[in-house]
C-alpha cells in the first residue's frame, strides 16, 4: 500500500500504525483498580521516648497506627513499650486538606501494652511540602500492568495527648492517589 506525500496521507499512515499497535496489545481482560487516601502523621522525641501517630482515611475507613518506643543503650536501640494498629470508627477522626484530628480509645487495637486514649489534632503549617507523580509499565508474558499515581503533602504541627502523656509533634498532612490497569491478552 502506497500513501501520497500529503498531510492526509501521513495522517492515514500514522493512524494505521497506532491501530496496529493497539491490536497487538488487544486485551481480552482488563481490570482497573483505584486507591485514594488521605493521611496525617506526626512524631516527637525527648531523647528517651519516641512517640508516633499515623492516621489514614480511605474509602474503606480510618486506620490508626501509633507507638511509644523507649531508647536503649544497646541493640535494639528503640524498644516498643506501647504500640497499636487497626481500623477505628469514622466518628473517631477525620482528615481534611489543612487539618486532621483523632480522639479514640486504642485498647481494642493495642498490639504492645494496654492502649488508652489518643487525642491529637494536626494543623497545616505550610513550611514546605512535596508533590510527586509517576507512571510505571510492567509486562510479563501476556499480562501488562500500568500503574500511575502520586502524592502531595505539607508540613503540620500536631498537639494533644497520647496515652495520657502530652504530645507536641511535627509531621505531615497529605493525599495519595493511584490507579492500576491490568490487561491480559
Amino acid at each position: 500500500m502506497r500513501f501520497p506525500k500529503t498531510r492526509r496521507g501521513l495522517f492515514v499512515c500514522a493512524t494505521l500504525i497506532l491501530v496496529s499497535a493497539a491490536i497487538v496489545w488487544a486485551a481480552t481482560d482488563v481490570t482497573v483498580s483505584k486507591s485514594d487516601s488521605k493521611y496525617a502523621s506526626a512524631s516527637m522525641t525527648d531523647g528517651t521516648y519516641w512517640t508516633s501517630v499515623y492516621l489514614m482515611e480511605s474509602d474503606n475507613g480510618l486506620i490508626l497506627s501509633y507507638g511509644i518506643w523507649e531508647r536503649q543503650t544497646t541493640y535494639p536501640y528503640w524498644v516498643a513499650i506501647e504500640q497499636g494498629y487497626g481500623e477505628i470508627d469514622k466518628s473517631d477522626g477525620s482528615i481534611g486538606s489543612t487539618s486532621a484530628w483523632v480522639d479514640v480509645d486504642t485498647s481494642d487495637i493495642a498490639t504492645v501494652g494496654d492502649g488508652g486514649t489518643i487525642d491529637v489534632e494536626w494543623t497545616e503549617t505550610g513550611l514546605y511540602g512535596y508533590e510527586s507523580t509517576s507512571k510505571n509499565t510492567f509486562i510479563q508474558g501476556n499480562v501488562k500492568t500500568i500503574s500511575f499515581g502520586g502524592y502531595s503533602n505539607t508540613t503540620a504541627e500536631a498537639s494533644g495527648t497520647v496515652l495520657g502523656e502530652d504530645f507536641l509533634g511535627t509531621g505531615m498532612i497529605g493525599t495519595n492517589k493511584g490507579k492500576t490497569i491490568r490487561q491480559v491478552k
